[in-house]
């Protein structure tokens, strides 16, 4: 997940994150490398036999639970940062990073004061 939240803010110019098909392909192909790079890592330290069929499986097992716990955990989590905005700033913010009434949305802190 912290590797998808890296290249997540690395593409942010390129793509949408309201996009939920965006992020299931992320975490799709971030699955895969991260497998693949484990597997390479076993092929040289351990010396263990390659199977390409089994592996594939494996990892595509693997890419479908990741994509279903995220087409479940992410609307919740849009859900709670939204919600947790409101009750917070007690108002209502867009996403588009703008200031406003004082808030600005993409830090998420009031700018006329902060208490801390």
């Amino acid at each position: 997940m912290g590797v998808a939240g890296f290249l997540g803010g690395r593409l942010n110019e390129h793509l949408s994150k309201d996009s939920k098909m965006t992020i299931i392909l992320m975490v799709a192909g971030i699955t895969f490398v991260y497998a693949l790079l484990v597997y390479a890592l076993k092929i040289i330290t351990l010396g263990i036999p390659i199977e390409l069929l089994a592996f594939l499986r494996i990892v595509a097992i693997e890419a479908l639970y990741n994509v279903m716990i995220v087409i479940i955990i992410y609307p919740l989590l849009k859900i709670s940062r939204k919600t947790s905005r409101k009750s917070i700033y007690g108002e209502k913010n867009n996403d588009e990073g703008v200031l406003n009434g004082g808030v600005d949305v993409a830090y998420g802190f009031r700018q006329k004061e902060l208490k801390i």
